[in-house]
């Protein structure tokens, strides 16, 4: 007999948690020949969806990163020609900087794409 393992346990509960899922989108589909979009009739597509959720984490994320920013400046500041801590703050300040490079970055591409799909398609 095989021992079952906490490992075996998180894998069946993986698969029938995704198994239950596909088949519920299937039978939700099958039922009405369209799925309801239950949050905005105005998010019909995956790629206003990806729009709308990167729209989303921007808006989220910027007060984050503003805050981080200050934060970064603070460590500048309480360095106080302390090399090690200048270096530290000058550490994080890169990866703020990056950080929002990032965010601003997926949101841009993103809604350049969806410009461009959306008069391809002509939707």
């Amino acid at each position: 007999m095989i021992p079952i393992t906490m490992h075996m346990i998180r894998r069946g509960v993986i698969y029938a948690t995704s198994a239950a899922i596909i088949v519920s989108t299937g039978l939700a589909e099958a039922g009405t020949g369209a799925l309801a979009n239950p949050l905005n009739p105005a998010v019909s597509t995956i790629s206003t969806f990806i729009e709308g959720a990167l729209k989303a984490m921007v808006m989220v994320a910027l007060p984050i990163l503003t805050v981080f920013i200050v934060f970064s400046g603070f460590r500048f500041i309480l360095a106080q020609g302390n090399q090690e801590a200048l270096k530290k703050a000058q550490t994080n300040f890169k990866f703020v900087i990056i950080g929002t490079v990032l965010v601003l970055g997926a949101w841009t591409i993103s809604s350049i794409l969806v410009s461009t799909v959306t008069q391809v398609i002509g939707h």
